[in-house]
């Protein structure tokens, strides 16, 4: 699994020129970065809040930070074992 980082609050980010599906776009908070871009890298932003196939927040989920990091493990496929 690629390497992922996921900005719930902060700055909206301008995407690249390029070949995806947010090209040029400003994406604003929440959204996800993914080092699988290959000829991108980490610059790629997708937005949460759009449905994206396997993951989306809600305006309520971003109320609920236990909440988005439950969806987010469950997005890069890590099982928690509670103790």
């Amino acid at each position: 699994m690629p390497l992922v980082r996921i900005d719930i609050i902060g700055r909206p980010h301008q995407n690249p020129d390029g070949d995806f599906k947010w090209v040029n776009q400003v994406v604003k908070c929440p959204h996800l970065h993914r080092a699988d871009f290959p000829k991108y890298g980490t610059h790629v932003a997708v937005p949460l809040l759009k449905d994206n196939g396997n993951f989306k927040l809600s305006e309520q989920d971003l109320n609920n930070l236990i909440l988005c990091l439950k969806k987010a493990l469950k997005f890069l496929n890590v099982e928690v074992a509670l103790l």
